[in-house]
């Protein structure tokens, strides 16, 4: 499991393409599952995912849309 937190807002395009490829590369010897925190862009919500970590294709489910220092917290799943 891999969990992450405003992490690749903090970091290039480039190496946000590299995180995803290590993952699938990791993926490929044992199941690999990924929570994190992120959005999209500056603009976009916070919003609370999971799932498989396989490809960067694959659609990691939106469990919630959350509050950036964690004061609300809505479910969608």
């Amino acid at each position: 499991m891999v969990h992450h937190s405003f992490a690749l807002n903090q970091v290039s395009l480039e190496d946000r393409a590299r995180f995803e490829r290590v993952l699938a590369g990791l993926s490929a010897e044992r199941e690999v599952y990924l929570v994190a925190v992120e959005s999209a862009g500056p603009d976009d919500p916070l919003e609370l995912r999971a799932g498989k970590a396989m490809t960067r294709e694959v659609p990691r489910k939106t469990l919630a849309r959350i509050h950036h220092h964690g004061e609300w917290l809505d479910w969608v799943a």
